[in-house]
């Protein structure tokens, strides 16, 4: 759509609030494999979490002063958080007849790989949304929204998309 806009005259500089991404790793579950050893999706989430960022569960030890208590929180060093190497040698827990009290390495039941995801999550009407500005220099506004909206990518949206007028158009 940003680079359909580019031709329709008196628009300039149109830009999506999707277009900025960050670097992220993808953890993606092989829930046959998983199944198998008695590993559940909610294990690897649970180790991951813990592994990166600790445990947040009124469960956790605490250290006890005079006059408050501290919660004592563990995880894995900082560098290790961004190496895939050192992830996926977390170990998560198996629980199938013949791995009860065991664990299994996190890349034995999930593939892990550098990716790349949405810098920032917006919402609308409780939707996930993209917003779509541009400048538009000297043209009426309402030549332009019917340019837009003659777009072959707005006039061909997938039905999960939405198009909710907001603001000047």
């Amino acid at each position: 759509l940003e680079r359909e806009m580019r031709a329709i005259e008196g628009v300039g500089n149109p830009a999506a609030t999707s277009g900025l991404r960050r670097p992220e790793i993808a953890i993606r579950p092989d829930t046959a494999r998983a199944a198998d050893i008695g590993v559940t999706v909610a294990d690897i989430a649970t180790t991951v979490r813990v592994g990166t960022i600790g445990d947040v569960s009124a469960q956790l030890p605490k250290f006890n002063l005079e006059d408050r208590s501290i919660p004592i929180r563990t995880q894995i060093a900082r560098e290790a958080r961004n190496s895939l190497d050192e992830l996926k040698l977390l170990r998560v827990p198996a629980a199938s007849a013949n791995n009860a009290g065991r664990s299994v390495p996190l890349d034995t039941v999930a593939k892990l790989e550098m990716g790349s995801g949405p810098a920032q999550i917006t919402r609308f009407d409780r939707r996930r949304s993209v917003t779509i500005k541009a400048d538009i220099a000297g043209a009426p506004l309402g030549a332009v929204s019917e340019g837009v909206q003659a777009l072959p990518a707005i006039k061909n949206l997938p039905p999960e998309v939405k198009q909710k007028p907001y603001g000047d158009s």
